[in-house]
Order: C-alpha cells, then sequence, then structure tokens
C-alpha cells in the first residue's frame, strides 16, 4: 500500500486554510488522526490522563455536528481545544489534510468526462455528461443533483441517458455564467458516485 506524503514543515495559519477546505468526512478523519497522534505524545508525560483520548474523540464528534453551520472549520476546533493541544491538532489536521485535497484534485482529473455526440443542447447553456455503468448509480448522481439546493438555484439541472449497453450518462446542463466552482462541484459528485461504483461493481 502506498503510504500518503505528509509535508514537514506547515505554520498553524497554513494548516488552518487547508482544514477550511476539507468536507465533513474528511474533517473527521484528519481530526480523529490529530488528536490520536496528541493523545500518544502526553502519553509519555507523568502526569497523563488515560481517559483523555475518549474525551478528545468526543469532542471532534461535537466539532463535526457544527462543522455544517459554520464555514470556517477552524473557528469550530478552537471552541473545543485549548492551548497548546489546539496548535497541535490544527497543525497535524493541516497536513493530513494538504494530502486528502491532493488526492481529491487527482481524482478530478482522472474522472471521465466526455463530449458526447449527439448530446442533448440547450440555448444559453453548456453541457457534460458524466458516464456511470449502472443505473442505479447514475440515478444516485442525478439525486445528488436535483436535492441540492445549491445546484438548483444556480439553474443547474440534469437528465440520464443510455448510451451503449454498458454506459448510463447524466448530463448535466450549466448555464454559460455559471460559477465555476459549482461544476467542480459536480465532477466531484460524478468521481464519489464512479468510485462507489467500483467498489460495490468491482468494474
Amino acid at each position: 500500500m502506498k503510504k500518503l506524503k505528509i509535508s514537514k514543515a506547515m505554520s498553524v495559519e497554513e494548516a488552518g486554510e487547508v482544514v477550511n477546505q476539507l468536507e465533513s468526512k474528511e474533517l473527521d478523519f484528519v481530526l480523529g488522526h490529530a488528536v490520536t497522534q496528541y493523545d500518544r505524545m502526553q502519553s509519555k508525560r507523568k502526569y497523563y490522563n488515560p481517559n483523555a483520548l475518549g474525551i478528545y474523540l468526543q469532542a471532534v464528534k461535537e466539532i463535526i455536528g457544527e462543522v455544517g453551520r459554520s464555514k470556517d472549520n477552524v473557528s469550530v476546533i478552537r471552541k473545543h481545544f485549548l492551548e497548546p493541544m489546539v496548535t497541535s491538532v490544527i497543525k497535524n489536521a493541516g497536513k493530513l489534510g494538504e494530502t486528502i485535497l491532493g488526492q481529491r484534485k487527482s481524482s478530478l482529473k482522472k474522472a471521465d468526462i466526455y463530449n458526447w455526440k449527439n448530446q442533448p443542447e440547450k440555448d444559453g447553456y453548456f453541457t457534460e455528461g458524466y458516464d456511470l455503468k449502472s443505473i442505479s448509480f447514475a440515478q444516485r448522481m442525478l439525486s445528488y443533483i436535483e436535492r441540492s439546493s445549491v445546484l438548483k438555484g444556480a439553474g443547474i439541472t440534469a437528465e440520464i441517458e443510455k448510451k451503449t449497453k454498458d454506459i448510463f450518462v447524466v448530463f448535466v446542463f450549466y448555464p454559460e455564467d455559471v460559477d465555476k466552482k459549482l461544476v467542480t462541484s459536480v465532477r466531484r459528485i460524478h468521481a464519489d458516485t464512479k468510485r462507489d461504483e467500483a467498489v460495490k461493481y468491482r468494474f
């Protein structure tokens, strides 16, 4: 198994910028890793509390419950941990988070996005087609898009077409002036759905 590459030097400010870009599941993972690492360091001290890790992990659970209501993950973390622990946690979470963001970008580059021939068109929109190998996962991606108030509010719509025996395509229609971050969000939905599909069906 290939080891994660973690950068050696990162300031708490730089780490905070990374942490603020993480989604809830990613943040849950990196914070769990960071508090466990902090507890491991503390275990070498004379007055170590063997129950501390359980308290830290409960705090992580509470943080994850709050971040959905805040755009500033770091501020939420600082509400639950004190110095010097909070600096250690943010820096370690940022180091691992940097690797996760790199992997996320890589998965987006590898996503199969096609300009299909004879793809549906709408005036004032541009279209991207995202391939999947099963109708159930194509419907899952469509459902994610339709249930997103942000995508819907931006005028983004989608439909499914069966292109070949083994390929279903989710065609997504973007207004020509759409925020490119929303296009990236849809591409991420496709990459995540395609990964889940591969795990289930072992394509």
